[in-house]
């Protein structure tokens, strides 16, 4: 899998808790460089998707667009299904997206302008706090993997 993240300051450890809300990692991310050998803020990560039998194709995909704090990625493998990055849903792209969306709650029937719910962190999924305050941030790779 390879995870690109916009902000090359985020830490990789702080990556590794958002891909394991998802899926289970093997091993530590390979930073992706170029030709000239300069990294393009890419890493890869070997993973092993998550059965769930009520996929589709037996499986449970992370998300394909994600924030950590502020900073937005992506992600992308073989096999990946088409995903809106509008509103997330599958199926089709933002260009063909007709659907209300709110980044914040994730419900169909607003937008994130209009909407009166508390912020979730979006590096462990709590409710509890946000994710400067996360008390996963920044953990090692030893007590993230297993």
């Amino acid at each position: 899998m390879t995870v690109h993240v916009f902000n090359p300051r985020v830490p990789e450890q702080d990556i590794l808790t958002f891909l394991t809300r998802f899926v289970d990692v093997q091993s530590v991310g390979q930073k992706v460089t170029d030709g000239l050998n300069i990294w393009t803020c890419k890493r890869r990560y070997l993973v092993r998707l998550r059965s769930n039998s009520l996929e589709e194709d037996g499986v449970s995909h992370p998300p394909a667009y994600f924030s950590i704090g502020p900073s937005r990625g992506y992600l992308f493998y073989p096999g990946q299904p088409l995903t809106c990055k509008k509103c997330f849903q599958r199926g089709h792209k933002a260009v063909d997206c007709t659907r209300a969306f709110c980044r914040k709650c994730k419900a169909a029937d607003h937008e994130t302008a209009n909407c009166g719910k508390l912020s979730t962190c979006n590096l462990c999924g709590s409710m509890d706090h946000v994710y400067r305050s996360c008390p996963r941030k920044q953990k090692s790779f030893a007590a993230i993997v297993k």
